[in-house]
């Protein structure tokens, strides 16, 4: 359903305001792999490469010594005929970390000191573009020990493609093409995209980027035999031009998976005429964040227009990340309350660092629904029931306070007179 013209403002307003929340920060620790293992009655794990974790990402999950003795509820998933429960390995959550540390040469303006970026990631590959608006790079790990594979824990056998968030609130020119509200047919698929992230794609140097995406496979032979795997991710902005890169690039027979934290929405959805299958949205793992005041990161959920949708695995991130939150396969909801400082790239690194610092016995991290007693503002989000803005196992009796009718056994949350105030009450 279209917004009136008054609510397209509004989210512009909200929009702009938002996008005022992009700061630097400084680079982390870097990291690697991925790939998704389908195995009837056995967890299904994302796999990477696993590397030490620094003194100063030392955490403690809930004070506890290891998970042993916590209970997550899992997510069964269906796949075909098989149900399966869908889990984060540690290499997995390297990659993110891999991925969002090139963020950073982006935000320092960095990107074409190649030596620098070789030194400081063990680089086997590495090439980089920009221009006044918008960067890409491609890179792979290897260089120090070409043996080293994603099985043994040595180096990211992958090729990874990584796109520029918003450099700056201040600039103008990027902003507008982010806010561009006009979409367009892309060209050999079934999608239609935001002109925005079109033009952030489809550039100067896109004939260098698919060069060296082409080049960069070719020079990756994991040990395992397999193809190459293909990684394309971004932050914000970045992550929906990741988007637009996975369907390109299936012309030049690449399978990628996407890797995107806080992306904003590149798809158009709800017209029959542009379905967008040719995006495979189940190799897209879309992380948001979220924090324990119930707030929802203010950039993953703005809808201008209104007509776009998100697409992919969306996985809530927040401070204990024990179930990390599975909201489903293209789940598309808006979030509220909105927080500017979810949105913010040390939030999405905090998150990487604390689940690089669970102990072993956390792996692989269960995706799953909020446990009871986690601030919720959505049923989708808890194992039951989310009640007062708190998951619950079961559903209020009469008499007791209560927001909405779905909260009471009854069905019915009414208003009742009470000393100088109206309340509501289960019946």
């Amino acid at each position: 359903m279209k917004q009136s013209c008054s609510n397209q403002l509004l989210a512009l307003g909200l929009s702009l305001v938002a996008l005022c929340a992009l700061i630097q920060l400084e680079l982390p620790s870097w990291v690697s792999s991925s790939k998704i293992n389908h195995s009837n009655g056995q967890a299904a794990t994302l796999i990477v490469p696993t590397s030490e974790i620094s003194a100063g990402d030392e955490r403690q999950l809930q004070q506890e010594p290891s998970c042993s003795a916590l209970s997550p509820t899992r997510l069964p998933l269906a796949v075909g005929e098989e149900e399966f429960h869908l889990g984060l390995d540690r290499k997995f959550v390297e990659r993110m970390n891999f991925t969002l540390a090139f963020q950073y040469l982006f935000l320092d303006r960095d990107i074409h000191n190649g030596a620098a970026a070789v030194q400081e990631f063990d680089l086997a590959f590495y090439e980089a573009w920009s221009d006044s608006n918008d960067g890409a790079l491609v890179a792979k790990q290897g260089r120090v020990d070409g043996n080293a594979t994603d099985i043994s824990g040595g180096y990211d056998e992958a090729c990874h493609g990584v796109f520029q968030a918003t450099l700056s609130p201040t600039h103008i020119v990027d902003n507008i093409q982010n806010l561009n509200p006009f979409s367009v047919h892309m060209q050999g698929t079934d999608c239609r995209i935001r002109q925005g992230f079109m033009d952030a794609y489809f550039n100067g140097y896109l004939d260098n980027f698919r060069d060296a995406m082409q080049r960069c496979v070719a020079l990756c032979v994991p040990a395992t035999g397999e193809p190459c795997p293909v990684v394309l991710s971004g932050l914000s902005q970045g992550g929906g031009v990741a988007i637009v890169a996975a369907l390109d690039l299936k012309a030049y027979d690449m399978d990628p998976t996407i890797i995107t934290f806080g992306a904003m929405r590149a798809v158009v959805g709800h017209d029959p005429a542009f379905p967008c299958t040719d995006l495979d949205t189940s190799r897209h793992f879309r992380f948001t964040n979220s924090n324990a005041a119930g707030q929802y990161d203010a950039i993953a959920n703005q809808r201008f227009p209104a007509d776009n949708i998100q697409v992919g695995h969306s996985i809530l991130l927040d401070e204990i990340n024990y179930p990390m939150l599975y909201l489903g396969l293209d789940e598309d909801r808006d979030r509220f309350p909105w927080s500017v400082d979810m949105h913010h790239r040390n939030s999405y690194r905090d998150r990487i660092n604390g689940l690089l610092a669970m102990p072993d016995d956390c792996f692989p991290i269960p995706l799953g629904k909020w446990p009871a007693g986690h601030i919720c503002h959505n049923d989708d989000e808890c194992h039951g029931t989310c009640v007062s803005w708190t998951c619950t196992d079961s559903l209020l009796v009469g008499g007791h306070p209560c927001d909405t009718d779905e909260d009471c056994e009854s069905g019915s949350c009414t208003w009742r007179i009470g000393w100088f105030h109206l309340l509501r009450l289960c019946e």
